[in-house]
């Protein structure tokens, strides 16, 4: 499995054109998971929301 970092993942959305997709996704990602202690970071909301975009363009 590749590891990307959280700029290389940027820089991927900007060059798809998909800056305001995965912004979105990744808001909405980050509240869903926001339930007490188990809140997750931005970036991670943001590579999930980047996987979650990069499957739909491929399928």
């Amino acid at each position: 499995m590749v590891t990307y970092t959280y700029p290389h993942i940027k820089r991927k959305v900007k060059k798809l054109d998909k800056e305001l997709e995965v912004n979105r996704l990744a808001v909405q990602l980050q509240s869903q998971f926001d339930e007490g202690e188990n809140n997750i970071s931005f970036k991670d909301a943001y590579e999930m929301a980047y996987n979650e975009i990069l499957n739909h363009l491929t399928t």
